[in-house]
């Protein structure tokens, strides 16, 4: 059975209207999360995976230099602060590979490296970002192409702040990270 034009317009404003609807949730459900995800380092100082300040030791030498991108005196005590998301992702890039350049060849190692939480805990940040990022823990990175470098850099910034950021922020933590990580 052949439908009428008035049938087929009718059928258009509806799906259009339910897709007008679902955009409205979207959006309301963003700006409920924006809230809420505005106080997580990640958001307020574009730190996604939550790196700390250097700071002077005790010979009075700095702990590390500054990342490109580092915003000096960014406002919090103990994470730094960058200009942009990109260069927060560059900087978990250059960490990632300085680790690896240090002889921490595998996603554990660097992890277990990167992190100051207990075993269990670590173990759970490697189950995390390995699976999202679709690779094995424990195998050489270096046989991973620069996208699964990236999904590492951005499955991090998950973690680091929460799946309500993955939500607000969308397809652009993955554009940050490869940004980022082709920057590293």
């Amino acid at each position: 059975m052949k439908a009428s034009t008035v049938e087929i317009i009718a059928h258009a404003v509806s799906i259009a209207a339910a897709g007008l609807i679902i955009e409205e949730i979207i959006t309301y459900n963003r700006s409920k999360l924006k809230d809420r995800v505005v106080t997580t380092h990640g958001t307020t100082f574009n730190n996604p995976g939550n790196i700390e300040k250097r700071r002077l030791n005790a010979n009075g030498i700095w702990s590390r230099d500054l990342f490109r991108g580092e915003v000096p005196d960014g406002g919090d005590e103990r994470f730094t602060s960058f200009s942009t998301m990109v260069y927060g992702d560059r900087a978990i890039g250059r960490i990632l590979k300085t680790k690896y350049n240090r002889d921490l060849k595998t996603l554990r190692q660097m992890i277990y490296d990167f992190t100051e939480e207990p075993p269990s805990q670590d173990d759970n940040y490697v189950e995390w970002v390995s699976t999202s990022a679709g690779i094995n823990p424990d195998a050489d990175m270096q046989d991973y192409p620069a996208e699964k470098w990236a999904a590492v850099i951005a499955a991090i910034g998950i973690y680091e702040q929460g799946q309500s950021w993955l939500a607000l922020n969308g397809a652009n933590v993955s554009t940050w990270a490869t940004q980022g990580y082709s920057m590293a």
